[in-house]
């Protein structure tokens, strides 16, 4: 699911600095009027654009395409129910209201309510009723938001008093607690209703949205009495069988609820009777789900050890037959037994013993260091109850955890070079693990591949590039088995690899985890999967409803959350002795990258205190572009440039090391580049130098020392700059230069010496320089005689983008 998104920068505006649109009515209105207002003509807002947009869009006084809030004080003149219609923008976009602070809808639609013979494009016309208020007399706060994308925000609104004696117009309703459920399991409708002045029954039924069918007897039902005050009850809901179903609501005539007071005597009709009450307009609940493993898709804490120990594993993951084990380091091993039992394990002729502890039964010893070799045999045995696991196999050698996004992924076979190497592969000292999560704790099967095909490219298939290419390298290098484990996913942000308790210990992530914990108790990622899925029935019935119907699956709400890697794949696999981690992370950052610059050290922080080893190595490569499409835009500022950057200041973390992608990437890729070979063989020079001490081998490309003003250009020297020049033999590109006044500017390069002058004759007095500072390549070049590439980098200090971004949005 996220869907962790990037908050933009958040810009506040005053309603003061330009004239309204539309006169609002918030001083003491008189009995029976409106209250209306323009949607520029705010109290407050709070907008993510940059400040020149927003102003912008102010002048124009049109369509709010901005994301962010806006808040209206208003003052209500007598008790009631009112009615709230909004103008200026599409009835069905979705939207957040909140009044006095409090969620009204979140991500609600009013398709269904729309005006006759209005318009949405017409930002002085009311357009759709958004919803019915009972409202106490006296000033409130309307806020209208929009989070996840631009396009949602009234430019008119309208609060009117509703008619007296309509129950029609005496209701609202919402879903509280879970809107997606097991079949068979009911939904909570919390149902605001009465106070009209009739008595009314209000009959709520459950509509397909894939068959359009409505069930024929009402799912629940609510009398409410003639008084003034309405009631408020929570009404369950049973979803019988799966599918998505939208709630609708009608009204029908009532009789007086037994000891509420009695309605007074309506005068004779004048005219035959009118036609009974239409349903409640602005009645939106939203939609719910019936699917199969919801109750397993909501977020939980980890499930306990289980009570059936005998289905326990005696020894844990990755611990079994292949398996290549830490040289010259201790070696923890632990598994799983019935609470009280003694587990004697051996290994390459000796014997350790441990006592099951109460009460998930887990038992740890801890081998002396092996030196590289085997085969060794792994035993665990445990008494009294006899049970056995053996691991053959087994070597010492060196160990990697190679983890992050989908870049450290990518298969041999698919990579620039790499289906002949996957067809010729014979390193059976080499061998890959990949990691997966399972229940209560602990690592789903895992088994170990050596880098063999035998011939056949097939057998390679699970082989990423990367993986492959550092582990041939370092075992050509060091003559030594090479074990990999393999623990990246797609798509992840640096927050869920991160524990929870360094969540909170780091102040970066607080704002972050605050917005998590806020869509969690707002059911925000229920109703986003459900929006999904309503959008597929949508475009299957546009096509005809051809073919079979989209599925209605439960949701994932764990994936990417806060933590949630770490649990599943990062605290099982520990503490599992490694020799030190490659990373590749970061794309998913882009939006929060200032924060990036104090997450990324606390996720390293933690892992090595996971470990337990405060030196723990740490190789992480610098991200690439986000395609390889050139870059046709002007210099400027870049949310992905910055994220490179907070990865090149990662580097004043005592025992790590980077690498540089980005000269990788070509035209016709995306971000999912093709040639990650010398990705795998740039991060085992980078180990061979940092980790293991060998200082025959270039490890890095030419990194920014300082600068030097002289004669309208910027002179750049740079560290380990031997043999500067460029890759591809042209003049050095990817250069941008600014003045005092921040207008950046592609700049013309040259190297000279160990250094690059960098000028444009459009900056005569410079007074910064940027490199490769883009999403998209720009033409950076710049590489050192081992044919390394220089990192991102700049050598002001401006303010950044995407300072202030936490990196979780609620929509």
């Amino acid at each position: 699911m996220l869907l962790p998104i990037a908050m933009l920068r958040r810009v506040c505006i005053a309603a003061a600095f330009f004239p309204p649109l539309l006169p609002a009515q918030t001083a003491s209105p008189s009995a029976g009027a409106a209250v209306r207002g323009g949607g520029w003509d705010y109290d407050r807002a709070e907008f993510f654009e940059p400040a020149e947009k927003i102003a912008a869009a102010r002048v124009a006084r049109r369509e709010i395409r901005l994301t962010g809030w806006i808040e209206f004080d208003v003052t209500v003149a007598e008790t009631g129910w009112h009615g709230l219609f909004l103008g200026g923008v599409p009835a069905e976009w979705a939207r957040d209201l909140f009044v006095d602070g409090k969620l009204i809808h979140r991500l609600a639609a009013a398709a269904a309510d729309v005006l006759p013979g209005t318009s949405a494009g017409r930002p002085d016309q009311l357009h759709f009723k958004e919803a019915s208020l009972h409202l106490a007399a006296g000033r409130h706060t309307l806020r209208f938001q929009r989070l996840r994308e631009k396009g949602a925000l009234p430019t008119v609104w309208e609060l009117r008093p509703a008619p007296p004696r309509e129950p029609a117009a005496a209701i609202h309703a919402g879903i509280i607690g879970p809107r997606i459920v097991e079949p068979g399991e009911s939904v909570t409708l919390r149902v605001t209703a009465g106070g009209s002045g009739l008595p009314a029954v209000y009959e709520f039924r459950l509509r397909d949205e894939l068959t359009g069918a409505e069930s024929a007897a009402p799912a629940a039902a609510l009398a409410t009495g003639a008084g003034p005050a309405p009631v408020v009850r929570d009404l369950p809901v049973v979803l019988a069988g799966a599918g998505l179903y939208t709630l609708t609501a009608r009204v029908v005539p009532g009789e007086p609820v037994p000891g509420g007071p009695t309605p007074p005597a309506a005068p004779p009709p004048a005219a035959p009777a009118p036609p009974p009450p239409p349903p409640p307009a602005a009645f939106k609940p939203g939609a719910v789900l019936a699917a199969a493993g919801a109750a397993r898709s909501r977020p939980a804490a980890p499930a306990p050890a289980p009570e059936d120990f005998a289905a326990a594993p005696l020894l844990a993951q990755p611990f079994c037959g292949g398996a290549v084990l830490q040289r010259e380091k201790p070696l923890p091993v632990w598994g799983w037994a019935r609470p009280g039992e003694t587990v004697t394990v051996t290994l390459a002729g000796r014997t350790a013993t441990a006592t099951a502890a109460a009460p998930d039964g887990r038992w740890q010893v801890t081998f002396e260091p092996l030196p590289a070799g085997g085969p060794h045999t792994l035993a665990a045995t445990a008494a009294p109850s006899g049970k056995t696991a053996v691991a053959k196999d087994v070597f010492a050698g060196e160990v990697w955890l190679l983890s992050g996004q989908s870049n450290m992924g990518g298969a041999l076979a698919g990579s620039t070079g790499g289906a002949a190497l996957a067809g010729a592969a014979s390193l059976p000292a080499v061998r890959i693990a990949h990691i997966h999560g399972a229940a209560r704790g602990r690592l789903g099967n895992v088994y170990w591949q050596p880098a063999v095909s035998g011939g056949d490219p097939r057998k390679m298939e699970k082989w990423p590039a990367i993986h492959y290419a550092f582990g041939a390298r370092l075992h050509e290098k060091l003559g030594v088995p090479v074990g990999l484990l393999s623990a990246s996913r797609g798509g992840t942000a640096i927050s869920t690899w991160t524990s929870l308790a360094a969540h909170r210990a780091e102040p970066s992530f607080a704002p972050l985890l605050a917005h998590y914990e806020a869509a969690l108790a707002d059911g925000l990622f229920e109703i986003l999967h459900i929006e999904t899925l309503a959008g597929k029935i949508a475009s299957w019935k546009k096509n005809g409803a051809a073919g079979p119907p989209p599925a209605l699956p439960a949701p994932r709400f764990d994936f990417n959350a806060p933590g949630f890697f770490h649990r599943e794949l990062i605290e099982p696999l520990a503490p599992f002795a490694i020799r030190g981690v490659l990373w590749y992370q970061g794309e998913a950052d882009g939006g929060a990258a200032a924060a990036y610059r104090a997450r990324f050290p606390a996720m390293i922080r933690d892992w090595r205190a996971l470990w337990g080893d405060p030196a723990l190595p740490f190789i992480y490569a610098q991200i690439s572009h986000g395609s390889g499409r050139p870059s046709g835009a002007p210099p400027g500022d870049s949310d992905q440039a910055e994220l490179r950057e907070a990865q090149t200041l990662a580097l004043s973390v005592p025992g790590t090391a980077m690498i540089v992608t980005h000269d990788l990437i070509r035209p016709d890729d995306d971000v999912h580049y093709k040639d990650k070979l010398p990705v795998g063989r740039r991060f085992a020079l980078a180990a061979l130098s940092s980790v293991y001490g060998d200082k025959t081998v270039e490890a890095g490309g030419p990194v920014y020392r300082g600068m030097e003003i002289a004669e309208g250009a910027v002179r750049l020297s740079f560290d380990r700059a031997a043999g500067l020049r460029t890759k591809d033999g042209a003049a050095p590109g990817g250069f941008a230069i600014a003045g005092a006044d921040k207008k950046w500017v592609w700049a013309g390069a040259r190297i000279d010496g160990g250094t690059v002058v960098v000028s444009s004759p459009a900056v005569p007095k410079p007074v910064a320089v940027r490199y490769g500072w883009s999403a998209q390549p720009c033409g950076a070049n710049l590489v050192n005689g081992a044919g390394l590439p220089a990192p991102t980098f700049r050598t002001d200090d401006w303010p950044l983008l995407s300072e202030g971004r936490p990196g979780f949005r609620r929509q």
